[in-house]
């Protein structure tokens, strides 16, 4: 019985996620569309701080607290990896560090405009490809040090972290290097904020699907 509780609590957990990403989805469509410019605003998904950024940080936090209390209480040691995975992730959102690294890289190695890039563009590109590499190995570790029981459950969390990383990277990437007349730069910004968006609320429902007393029949095959 507390098993279907907890599922239905899940699902509605993940109903007043995706309710909110779509609402601020629209309410970044709307807003920019009354602006003769592309200010600044809290409502829009791309200001740093404003509303959507803060519901995301809501959800790195609850993410986090999850996996803490299952290293704790179910002793799964290995989703350790996703706790400095995720830890990491809302690091850098928090602190902007791919803006400030980047910034820091440029200048330290004095990067040059090169190939139509400016220095704090390749100084990015740098910085996405550690974090990539920091990404993909924390991943590793972690699926290989993972027990059969939550080999599964550790597999959808990755896949999950992937699709969220298509949009927080591959699209951001698109979106930070091309320029575009102010229509397709609203679509762009709604596809590479909002996928990103929605991926975490994805990842919050699985990840506290996994604190279910029928964990075992969630996890495995």
């Amino acid at each position: 019985m507390r098993t279907e509780q907890h599922k239905r609590y899940c699902y509605v957990v993940l109903a007043l996620c995706l309710f909110l990403d779509f609402s601020f989805i629209l309410l970044h469509i709307v807003t920019s569309y009354q602006k003769s410019a592309y200010s600044d605003s809290i409502l829009l998904l791309d200001t740093p701080y404003g509303l959507p950024e803060l519901f995301q940080f809501l959800k790195y936090m609850f993410i986090l607290t999850l996996i803490a209390t299952y290293i704790l209480k179910n002793k799964w040691k290995s989703y350790v990896a996703l706790f400095i995975l995720f830890l990491t992730f809302f690091m850098d959102d928090l602190f902007q560090l791919h803006n400030l690294v980047a910034s820091y890289i440029a200048t330290v190695f004095q990067l040059k405009e090169s190939w139509g890039l400016k220095g704090q563009d390749l100084g990015y590109i740098i910085y996405i490809l550690c974090l990539g590499v920091i990404v993909l190995s924390i991943s590793w570790f972690g699926f290989f040090k993972t027990s059969n029981k939550t080999r599964n459950g550790y597999k959808t969390i990755m896949l999950l972290v992937f699709l969220f990383l298509f949009f927080g990277i591959i699209m951001d990437g698109v979106n930070h290097f091309m320029t575009y007349t102010y229509g397709p730069q609203i679509l762009f910004t709604v596809i590479e904020e909002g996928g990103e968006m929605i991926a975490l609320s994805l990842l919050v429902c699985y990840i506290n699907s996994l604190g279910t007393h029928g964990k075992r029949n969630l996890i495995q095959k």
